[in-house]
């Protein structure tokens, strides 16, 4: 009989008790190969929540309308090959879910998917996070929660433009 583990348990937060955005791309096109073109839209939505689970470790997950329309964009059978998305695990507000945090999966437009970092983390302006959308010369942080972006110049760092979408 092998003799059980004396150390004592660690005390501390777990990663995925942690609230986080992280920005990936998804190949939807691997994932979808061989599927009827009846089921492809369905089955890509599928396979994007199922890949949030995987990564954020959240089983609620929820999909944003505008993911939705984007994948829905072409019809039933011509779905997108690659997808921009962002994940973001949040609290629950609902006190009687039995999980205590959830991911949104929200749809990021990008004009070419080449030179695109996998994550990029959890930044902060002013008092929320932001994402990027454009990892080129010009990088546009926007805010999620007012609904404005910001367009800066990667080797100044000056504020170019700065518009509101409300």
């Amino acid at each position: 009989m092998a003799p059980g583990k004396k150390g004592g348990e660690k005390k501390g937060r777990s990663a995925i008790t942690e609230v986080v955005t992280r920005e990936y791309t998804i190949s939807v096109h691997k994932r979808i190969h061989g599927v009827s073109f009846k089921k492809r839209a369905p089955r890509a939505l599928k396979e994007i929540r199922k890949f949030a689970m995987k990564e954020m470790g959240t089983p609620d997950v929820r999909i944003d309308t505008m993911l939705n329309k984007a994948v829905w964009a072409k019809g039933i059978r011509n779905v997108p090959y690659r997808i921009r998305v962002w994940l973001s695990r949040k609290h629950n507000e609902d006190k009687d879910s039995p999980n205590k945090l959830y991911t949104l999966i929200s749809y990021v437009p990008v004009t070419t998917f080449k030179n695109l970092d996998s994550q990029c983390g959890r930044e902060l302006i002013a008092d929320g996070p932001i994402k990027l959308l454009n990892c080129q010369k010009k990088k546009r942080y926007m805010h999620p929660d007012v609904h404005s972006s910001i367009i800066y110049d990667s080797q100044d760092m000056e504020v170019i433009e700065m518009s509101t979408n409300s």
